[in-house]
């Protein structure tokens, strides 16, 4: 089996346009744990894959990733736009084959794992995981490894109650992102819903990642107090 490393949220040092005009950049905050990832690799120049789809392929967030980790992180970086561009399946089949390291980011966990069945990169991510490819992302790029993940994304703008959605199911439970900056109401609601389900999971900080290495769960952190919360 492979390796996964499910980063609760973090920048990695993205520029945004500000109401005010001006441009603010974000300081780098996962570098610890960035770094740890590319050196399980055990390359020189790890292959790292990166699946943007979440983010709907935004070019902004696909350039950043190419400058992170390919020039500091020197990496060689390849990336897999599955909503703005087309591929064949030999085409999806060899990116992901070829990949030391596959790295999902963030987003629209519910959209980019609908896309992603399309394309069946659900069997193909399984057997690169199997193969021992390592399975990285942050966000929704970590809860989409888990059996289940919370429908907050779309709770506001649907009007739906909290519920839970599927997920890959490479590891057994729940996930839950960005847990360290929930609102304690909604933090109380899952913890609810997991006992009515019967179910445990993880609360992921940001800064944090849960470290999955053949069966053997670890925490790694690029912030201090950043942590995993075992749920419920």
């Amino acid at each position: 089996m492979g390796k996964i490393i499910a980063i609760g949220g973090g920048e990695i040092g993205k520029t945004k346009l500000m109401p005010d005009g001006t441009l603010k950049t974000f300081p780098i905050q996962t570098m610890e744990i960035d770094m740890a990832l590319v050196q399980m690799a055990n390359k020189p120049q790890p292959k790292v894959l990166f699946l943007p789809t979440a983010s709907q392929d935004n070019p902004s967030y696909i350039q950043l990733f190419y400058q992170y980790y390919g020039d500091k992180l020197g990496c060689l970086v390849d990336d897999l736009q599955l909503i703005s561009q087309t591929y064949s399946d030999d085409e999806i089949r060899t990116k992901i084959e070829n990949a030391d390291i596959i790295y999902v980011g963030g987003g629209d966990t519910r959209l980019m794992l609908e896309i992603w069945r399309k394309h069946h990169l659900d069997i193909y991510l399984k057997k690169a995981y199997e193969k021992g490819t390592i399975l990285a992302g942050l966000s929704a790029g970590a809860v989409c490894w888990f059996e289940y993940y919370a429908n907050t994304d779309y709770m506001e703008t649907e009007n739906l109650p909290l519920g839970l959605l599927n997920g890959l199911g490479f590891i057994s439970g729940f996930a839950m992102p960005h847990f360290d900056i929930l609102p304690s109401s909604l933090k109380q609601d899952i913890i609810s819903l997991l006992k009515q389900k019967n179910l445990s999971g993880f609360g992921i900080d940001e800064c944090a990642a849960l470290f999955f290495d053949d069966g053997k769960i670890s925490i790694l952190s690029s912030q201090n107090q950043k942590t995993v919360v075992k749920l419920p």
